[in-house]
């Protein structure tokens, strides 16, 4: 069996990601934060750690529906809140961009 060298930085990032949701998910509950909020600090936490967002790994078809799915939520709330449709129509174009 072959025993293959572990970075110290990642074994620190990923222990403290899981400590954090663990201690999030449970507490959270009862502090009335909900769960999806737990991991956005969690994954922005982890961007910032690693200082890149590794978009090259993400499938084409999955960063595809997740610009379709931040454009549609944005324009949702956009309207509620009274952005008007050119702002939305702005940052889904910076989010294709970014693509």
């Amino acid at each position: 069996m072959t025993v293959l060298p572990v970075e110290a930085r990642a074994l620190r990032a990923g222990g403290c990601a899981v400590a954090f949701l663990l201690v999030g998910f449970t507490v959270g509950d009862h502090l009335g934060v909900p769960a999806w909020a737990v991991v956005v600090v969690v994954v922005a936490g982890l961007a910032l750690q690693s200082r890149r967002l590794p978009w090259a790994a993400v499938p084409l078809d999955a960063r595809s529906l997740g610009v379709d799915a931040t454009a549609r939520s944005f324009s949702a709330v956009g309207l509620r809140v009274g952005i008007p449709a050119f702002a939305a129509a702005i940052v889904v174009r910076l989010l294709v961009r970014a693509l």
